[in-house]
């Protein structure tokens, strides 16, 4: 990550992303999460729950 003001930063953690009816297309809802800090167990923990709510 970049800013105008701070520079550039590394910024950690885990990115998850969930998609249902893929087909047809015009039913397609995506979602995507971006867990700072958190660690792939954790991310899976979280993601488990998270597919029900997409």
């Amino acid at each position: 990550m970049r800013t105008t003001q701070h520079g550039r930063s590394i910024l950690l953690g885990v990115f998850s992303w969930a998609a249902v009816n893929l087909a047809p297309p015009e039913g397609r809802k995506d979602q995507h999460w971006y867990g700072l800090g958190a660690g792939p167990d954790r991310a899976g923990e979280r993601l488990q729950g998270r597919i029900y709510e997409v």
